[in-house]
């Protein structure tokens, strides 16, 4: 059933340096003739058990194809761990999902969201391992793949970091393990439409803190002994001496594109029609600043079809601002717009605010942030009508209680 790793990995390095099928759109983008993807991530933690239930499976679809989602960003990597039909990263979470529901539900997933008109792309979490010192590849390669600050520390939160690991970009074993992960995908599940990445980037750096006469020094990663290794092979200079080098950082950040370009081969040589796709911090000066990830130069070498901005914020202008900025960068249409509405309960009138005013910048799509969230009662009422129009629970609760107020108000003067 699969592949020679090893081979697909020399055939990649020799080659190495969709759109999404329509669903009826949002009244009010249909009006103005455009084609506002929509897209929603599904986490391996979802309440309603898509991984592990085949009726949840043809819930989400059905969910999807009711309100105008053409595209599920299906976790299947996650922590090190594989949640779908693996031998690389381990199969306790497949074998799992296969008890639970009697076969493979992704089969089914893929299979129905076809028959609607929905892609379904795999996401994978491609560095972080989140808390997992156990997994796989640790286990198979020692922690000598996990990058560290220029102390040698884990970026847990203790040390000023994320309060996770990462893998080490710069590391040739960890691109062998997961140009390997995109093979057996793709082997696997060829009726898969594309493949969503999500930290593909360092650690977040993190500036000098304290008061300034106690000041903590900044904390930077990517010092993982091979990666370190390879610098002073290729630069003639030792990163620990200067770690806020002009020179330490280019390659950082070539490092994590190097992983990408590696990736980007590997699918379209299996599979041309798929897209690839990747998570991003919005602001591309942040990104690149402190991550090491340089989105705007992916789009416009072609690295990536389109990004996914992690817009995730409750402030409507900055939100707006955020997309707006990033919409400016290239090819709009190569600008996905995520939404965090997990941070909108009971708030629906601002996701009715932000859609309406995303439509008229007009980005390539908008990928709702997650699934269960967007299930709960009010958002699929915005989901479903024109933002312009539509007049959300929450409004119509205040509309009808300002008047019961006045009255309540007037009578106690009486």
């Amino acid at each position: 059933m699969y592949m020679n790793f090893a081979k697909r990995y020399l055939m990649v390095l020799c080659a190495v340096t969709v759109t999404a099928v329509a669903v009826p759109a949002p009244a009010a983008a249909a009006a103005a003739g455009t084609k506002l993807s929509r897209g929603v991530w599904v986490t391996v933690f979802s309440e309603k058990k898509v991984h592990f239930s085949k009726k949840s499976a043809l819930e989400l679809v059905s969910f999807c194809a009711d309100n105008g989602i053409d595209t599920i960003y299906l976790q299947i990597y996650r922590a090190g761990e594989a949640w779908y039909d693996s031998r690389v990263a381990g199969r306790k979470r497949y074998e799992a999902m296969v008890a639970a529901a009697g076969s493979d539900p992704i089969d089914l997933l893929i299979d129905e969201a076809g028959k609607r008109g929905i892609n379904v792309h795999g996401w994978l979490n491609v560095l972080s391992l989140a808390q997992n010192t156990d997994a796989p590849i640790v286990r198979k390669y020692g922690r000598g793949v996990l990058t560290r600050d220029q102390r040698g520390r884990l970026p847990l939160k203790c040390n000023q970091g994320e309060d996770q690991i990462f893998l080490e970009p710069g590391d040739e074993r960890v691109v062998r393990f997961t140009i390997a992960l995109i093979g057996e995908v793709m082997d696997r599940y060829p009726s898969l439409s594309g493949i969503h990445l999500d930290y593909i980037r360092y650690p977040k750096a993190a500036p000098p803190g304290g008061l300034l006469f106690l000041r903590e020094p900044g904390v930077s990663y990517g010092f993982a002994e091979r990666n370190v290794a390879r610098f002073k092979l290729a630069a003639g200079k030792n990163p620990w001496e200067d770690p806020g080098s002009r020179e330490w950082d280019a390659w950082k950040k070539q490092q994590v594109t190097g992983l990408l370009e590696k990736i980007r081969a590997a699918v379209k040589k299996g599979a041309p029609a798929w897209k690839l796709s990747c998570a991003v911090v919005p602001s591309p000066e942040k990104a690149a600043a402190t991550s090491a990830q340089e989105w705007p130069q992916w789009l416009k070498r072609g690295t990536v079809d389109y990004v996914v901005l992690m817009n995730y914020t409750r402030d409507v202008n900055a939100f707006i601002e955020a997309a707006r900025l990033a919409s400016a960068i290239g090819d709009a249409a190569q600008i996905h717009v995520g939404i965090a509405v997990y941070m909108l309960k009971n708030m629906t009138w601002i996701l009715q605010k932000k859609l309406q005013r995303l439509e008229a910048l007009n980005p390539g799509g908008i990928v709702f942030f997650a699934y269960d969230d967007i299930c709960r009662k009010g958002i699929s009422n915005v989901l479903n009508g024109s933002p312009a129009s539509l007049k959300t629970d929450d409004a119509q609760k205040r509309t009808k209680t300002r008047p019961a107020k006045r009255a309540k108000k007037a009578k106690k003067k009486k």
